[in-house]
């Protein structure tokens, strides 16, 4: 063999292996980059979500409630002051439907409420007057509430429409619409429900 034909090896410098190493390096964070930009972006879409469907639950349960109340036992809505709350609860008798506890099945007691931990909540109790100690049960509607506000349209005693924050017993019927302003984490949101 001449020398000719053989080739000769270059060697490798190592300023091109940096530049390789370094390019390398560029590829591997943009990729981690956008990776960590996808779990960020995941993550607000699922608490977004979370939310989303807590307002519809809230939304479709106070509706249930508040088209089937028991308008053949009044007084089936009123507003009452309760020591462990800071705001008024509502208090409703209502029809709960088919349940598997017989007891809550039917025409039940209903408080809607903002607990201590800041819940909105929904208590239900059986109207049974027999039993010393009832049982109850309670349903979070929304949680992690500073502040809820309901307020009420319908008849005053004057016989005049007006919005109230106060429905006492003597009201002759349930109010014609119920809104309410619910403060979490410095926002508010508003729900509204014809009766």
């Amino acid at each position: 063999m001449s020398q000719s034909t053989k080739r000769q090896k270059r060697p490798v410098l190592l300023l091109e292996i940096l530049i390789g190493l370094s390019l390398l390096s560029l590829l591997v964070l943009f990729l981690f980059r956008s990776m960590a930009t996808h779990a960020a972006v995941t993550v607000r879409l699922e608490k977004i979500r979370e939310e989303a469907l807590q307002r519809q639950h809230l939304q479709m349960r106070l509706s249930d409630l508040f088209l089937t109340l028991a308008k053949e036992r009044p007084p089936s809505f009123y507003t009452q002051a309760f020591p462990d709350a800071k705001e008024e609860s509502i208090v409703l008798v209502f029809d709960n439907g088919v349940d598997p506890d017989p007891r809550f099945s039917g025409t039940i007691l209903g408080r809607i409420f903002v607990d201590s931990k800041g819940n909105l909540s929904l208590a239900m109790w059986p109207l049974e007057k027999g039993d010393a100690l009832l049982p109850w049960r309670k349903e979070i509607l929304y949680s992690s509430v500073q502040k809820a506000d309901f307020t009420f349209f319908g008849r005053s005693q004057q016989e005049t429409f007006v919005w109230d924050t106060h429905w006492s017993k003597e009201r002759p019927s349930p109010p014609y619409m119920i809104r309410l302003k619910l403060e979490k984490n410095q926002e508010t949101t508003s729900f509204a429900w014809i009766l």
